[in-house]
């Protein structure tokens, strides 16, 4: 398998901003999910270091990425709890990929799905991996219109996840990063897979 970002997975590291990134997108997420002990899925996890911060604090990451430089970038890592999986999310794949069988706790999605032109199809396919109340969080760029060809508007994002049948959607602006054309604002979009209902008391 390859893909456009087989090209840039071998010096992907080398930018500082990536790191940063990084760091600024796990402790937005700590602030929301104590993560002792829970089963993550990080969607489309590039070089794996949101996965590596995850690593210490989790009990095990299925680490999924379309490119399978990236994900040869990430296993040469080592990391003891994360199992790396190198490809694109389809029905197909849920049904023959053990490691995504059991449901998780928590999927995170850092700067991915503004890539992704099936945005919506690919939530669908996203909450049924999570247990009844497991948290979704995405992190992604604050698009400047509604109608723009990269990034999301707050509003698009919440649309997006009730559409896709997650439930207590927040979106809030965490943080920023200095780009070519000035400081980027990104958002973070927390939802819950609804449980069940509660049965009626006699």
């Amino acid at each position: 398998m390859s893909n456009e970002w087989d090209d840039h997975a071998g010096g992907w590291e080398d930018e500082p901003s990536v790191h940063v990134f990084a760091d600024h997108v796990f402790g937005s997420l700590v602030d929301v999910v104590d993560l002792k002990g829970l089963r993550v899925l990080d969607f489309g996890c590039g070089t794996g270091l949101l996965s590596e911060r995850l690593s210490g604090q989790v009990r095990e990451i299925v680490a999924l990425d379309a490119s399978t430089k990236m994900i040869e970038q990430l296993e040469r890592k080592s990391l003891p709890n994360v199992h790396p999986v190198a490809g694109m999310l389809t029905p197909d794949l849920i049904d023959r990929e053990d490691s995504l069988i059991r449901p998780f706790d928590v999927v995170v999605a850092s700067s991915v799905c503004a890539f992704i032109p099936e945005y919506d199809d690919t939530l669908s396919l996203l909450r049924p991996l999570l247990v009844a109340n497991g948290k979704y969080v995405q992190w992604d760029w604050l698009a400047k219109k509604e109608d723009d060809d990269f990034g999301f508007s707050e509003d698009r994002l919440r649309r997006a996840l009730r559409g896709a049948g997650f439930a207590n959607v927040t979106v809030t602006r965490p943080f920023s990063i200095p780009g070519p054309a000035g400081e980027m604002l990104v958002l973070m979009a927390t939802a819950e897979k609804p449980g069940p209902e509660p049965s009626a008391q006699s």
